[in-house]
């Protein structure tokens, strides 16, 4: 678990560096709100300790920032103060923090407090271990909340197309490399459209879910694609980049010519009918899944009212 760190006091950084690694816990540390930040957009850590009070951009702003931008919001986010009261800590819960710890602390309380908040906060968002995105349980949830009120919104299921041909070949260290752009990318889109209350799902494997408004969704779709198809690229050598295949083989064992990975984004909505249950939703997103499957390349298929 990679750790932030984030003091003004760097007496306070270097001793609570230490408790922390001597805790196996990988930490990075800035001593200023600003500094925080640019490290969090450059290299996402899984927790954020960060003083209430210094000068510039305080605790509060930075954690206030996190939490409203949807690639970060996810992350725990536990500020530190030398201050005990109440307004303090209900000053520092409003701002989105997942929890509050007085300075100074014993170490192996402050550990313990630590161990469990992270545990916490996965275990509330059921996050996939590898992108730390909300996973089954709560995809379920947020459809289930989406189907009973009277919204308009659209749910789209993205899968990569010739995922494993590129597994068996990069080996699996470099697929969860491409599965973390792939939630990278999707996300980054989403915030390009600026949509509000968007949720984006990570169900497992290369399949990802995002449920958002209706609005602009053929858009959305494209400018998914776009990054994704650019992005991609990176991820093979110079030779397999120049042919556009790759070479592998097939479920039968005989050798075969497969296209490089792309996305497929099938999108069901009830902006022109009315769905009442969750079974529609999950069977219509696997039919047309199949259909962006079968187009070849990254593509998108969106249902239609009488489909």
């Amino acid at each position: 678990m990679k750790i932030l760190l984030v003091d003004d006091n760097k007496e306070f950084l270097d001793t609570t560096k230490d408790i922390l690694e001597q805790e196996s816990f990988e930490v990075e540390t800035a001593l200023n709100g600003k500094d925080a930040l640019e490290k969090i957009y450059h290299n996402a850590p899984s927790m954020i300790l960060i003083d209430i009070s210094m000068p510039g951009m305080d605790g509060l702003q930075v954690c206030k920032t996190v939490k409203e931008d949807i690639l970060f919001s996810y992350i725990p986010v536990i500020i530190l103060t030398g201050k005990e009261g109440i307004s303090d800590r209900e000053i520092a819960l409003s701002c989105g923090c997942d929890d509050y710890i007085i300075k100074p602390f014993e170490p192996g309380t402050f550990i313990d407090r630590i161990k469990w908040i992270f545990s916490r906060s996965s275990r509330d968002i059921n996050a996939n271990p590898l992108t730390r995105l909300p996973g089954n349980w709560v995809v379920i949830k947020k459809l289930e909340e989406k189907i009973k009120s009277s919204d308009a919104f659209a749910v789209m299921y993205l899968d990569i197309n010739n995922f494993k041909v590129y597994n068996d070949g990069y080996g699996f260290i470099q697929g969860d490399n491409i599965i973390k752009m792939t939630a990278y990318t999707i996300m980054n889109a989403i915030k390009h459209f600026r949509n509000e209350g968007v949720f984006v799902g990570h169900i497992g494997g290369d399949d990802f879910i995002v449920i958002t408004e209706h609005d602009n969704i053929d858009k959305l779709c494209n400018k998914i694609i776009e990054e994704f198809d650019r992005n991609v690229l990176e991820f093979y050598n110079k030779t397999d980049r120049k042919k556009g295949f790759v070479k592998a083989k097939d479920r039968q064992g005989n050798e075969n010519e497969f296209p490089l990975i792309s996305i497929a984004i099938a999108v069901v909505t009830n902006k022109d009918k009315k769905i009442e249950h969750m079974g529609y939703v999950n069977q219509m997103g696997a039919e047309l899944k199949k259909y962006a499957k079968a187009k070849g390349g990254s593509s998108f298929v969106i249902d239609k009212a009488d489909s």
